[in-house]
């Protein structure tokens, strides 16, 4: 037995994390935001940080992933090119680049 069934940590965690109002709030916002943006793809930090005056990041990026998990949104994780860093993208279906079209304009590359 782990030391959260021990104590039921882990569902009382998700319990609060579910009814969490500014969540919920942070979600409704991003859906309007993500309904009126419908053929744009973001990062998920750049979200994270057009709405930190009114969320905590972490807040704004834990809407983010139920709007994922429930299909409102796509996302997807990429590594950098640059090293062990990975990006995560949001965008309404059915719209995600390629990997081209994420990458920025070519440089001496063919897609």
């Amino acid at each position: 037995m782990s030391q959260d069934d021990k104590f039921d940590l882990a569902d009382d965690q998700v319990s609060v994390r579910l009814n969490d109002p500014r969540e919920r709030d942070a979600a409704r916002k991003l859906r309007e935001f993500f309904g009126s943006h419908r053929e744009h793809v973001f990062f998920s930090r750049q979200i994270e940080v057009q709405n930190e005056n009114e969320y905590f990041h972490w807040i704004t990026n834990r809407a983010i992933r139920d709007l994922r998990d429930e299909g409102f949104i796509l996302g997807e994780t990429r590594l950098l090119r640059t090293g062990g860093n990975k990006s995560s993208l949001a965008s309404q279906p059915p719209i995600l680049p390629s990997r081209c079209e994420a990458a920025g304009p070519p440089r001496g590359r063919v897609c």
